[in-house]
């Protein structure tokens, strides 16, 4: 059985990397307002009219704005980015405030909506209205309002991709980070029948028990088990499937009783072994490498060799021509979506990542995992969105998906985000008895391990 780690945002969240679209946008504005626009970067698109910005910074500390009772702002570091983005679209619903840069009064369309990128201005409001943004979700809005104007999608698919250049020279500001503890543990965990669907037990320890004779086969291995002599006393060596029916017995048995927390310590190196997945992937879709902390973990002294690893960057990776960022929507099943292939107008679908998919051979590595044998899948930081549902429901609903358990976030007031993780589970599966299935219960799954340091 293979295991596959799905990989979000949340993963490079709880190893203290400023990786949210919360992050982004507040990156976002205070570059543009403290760039001298001399270098050459996005800025140079999103903001057409530099003069524009010029006047907004003046506006910033017009004396006018503490005469009216509001701070000098944007020069106190006391007053972060985030209340400054607060202030500045108060002040734009505000219609009776008189003040702005020599006696204009202010309107914070007529300095940036004109003169820059509309998408950036919606999902700057969304995060200061509801405290988060999700810009591929702002973007498939958009692009359904948008849906029988040509000229409209165009800008639309510009401004999208100005966003995307954006991002991109953000997260490559960011530090690299170091392991979490206990995340490795996690990921080199052995399968446990616990966390198996039904119908496949008896598979699972069908395969088991032709790992436990093909190790017991091997000289070498066999000395190591006589060290152990309570495990020892388990079997009789003898080399065949016979000599070894006792110890299977006893040892499937001990399996379906076994918990985390009760494993033998005579036994347990032995149990973890055979009980790690054939092959580890790690499906991120995130565009960091912060999964590579992890791929190369060391191998215990009676690896079978059956255990490797590897990685589908499924959206592309920072640095990487031959792996370009894909930045789009991607839920086939919304009916509104049906209206956007139907459409007639050019471009509709520039940003749509399943035609993205078809430019690198990723996903066609993806079907030839999960075609090959059954697999267990990690959920770890991924919020399993509608953006991602096309791709998602092809991994969950698939035959050989046969265990889903999720790594679920708590904050320090004790709410969990295992809830809001299921229910965007189920929006991925269209038979939800198969749902309830291979989604293991929140009784057996376990906290993320976080990194309480955040990078400066």
């Amino acid at each position: 059985m293979n295991r596959i780690i799905l990989i979000g945002n949340g993963f490079d969240l709880a190893h203290g990397m400023k990786t949210g679209y919360g992050n982004f946008v507040e990156w976002l504005w205070e570059d543009l307002l403290t760039d001298n626009f001399e270098r050459p970067s996005y800025k140079d698109q999103i903001v057409v009219d530099k003069r524009k910005m010029i006047r907004f910074r003046a506006f910033l500390y017009d004396a006018k704005l503490r005469e009216k009772g509001y701070p000098r702002i944007y020069d106190d570091k006391k007053f972060p980015i985030s209340k400054l983005l607060h202030f500045v679209f108060a002040l734009d619903n505000n219609n009776d405030l008189d003040v702005g840069y020599h006696d204009t009064p202010f309107v914070f369309s007529e300095y940036f909506e004109k003169g820059t990128n509309d998408l950036l201005i919606s999902i700057t409001r969304n995060y200061v209205d509801k405290g988060w943004s999700d810009v591929e979700q702002a973007y498939y809005d958009k692009l359904l309002e948008f849906n029988n104007d040509e000229e409209s999608i165009i800008n639309l698919n510009r401004e999208f991709q100005q966003i995307e250049q954006a991002l991109i020279e953000y997260l490559l500001t960011l530090p690299k980070p170091s392991k979490v503890e206990g995340m490795s543990d996690i990921i080199l965990a052995p399968i446990l029948g616990r966390d198996i669907k039904e119908l496949y037990k008896k598979d699972f320890k069908d395969d088991l028990t032709s790992k436990i004779i093909n190790f017991m086969n091997t000289p070498e291995r066999k000395i190591w088990l006589e060290e152990r002599s309570s495990l020892a006393q388990k079997f009789r060596l003898g080399g065949t499937y016979e000599g070894f029916k006792d110890f299977k017995d006893w040892f499937i048995d001990y399996l379906s009783k076994m918990t985390s927390k009760e494993v033998n310590t005579d036994v347990s190196d032995l149990i973890s072994e055979l009980l790690s997945p054939d092959k580890t992937t790690f499906l991120t879709f995130n565009y960091t490498d912060t999964e590579e902390l992890y791929r190369f973990e060391h191998q215990s002294p009676i690896s079978v060799s059956f255990n490797s690893s590897s990685t589908i960057h499924i959206h592309g990776k920072l640095n990487d021509p031959s792996n370009p960022i894909i930045f789009g929507y991607g839920d086939e099943y919304d009916d509104e979506y049906k209206k956007l292939e139907k459409s007639k107008i050019p471009h509709v679908l520039d940003n749509i990542k399943s035609m993205k998919y078809l430019e690198t051979n990723n996903y066609r590595k993806l079907e030839s995992l999960i075609n090959a044998a059954p697999y267990q899948v990690y959920i770890m930081g991924h919020s399993c969105a509608l953006s991602d549902n096309t791709l998602l429901r092809t991994l969950f609903e698939h035959e050989n998906c046969v265990s889903i358990k999720p790594y679920y976030y708590q904050n320090e007031k004790g709410w969990d985000n295992y809830g809001d993780i299921i229910q965007a589970l189920s929006r991925c599966f269209t038979d939800k008895s198969k749902l309830r299935s291979v989604v293991v219960n929140k009784t057996f799954c376990e906290l993320l391990p976080q990194n309480k340091r955040s990078f400066s």
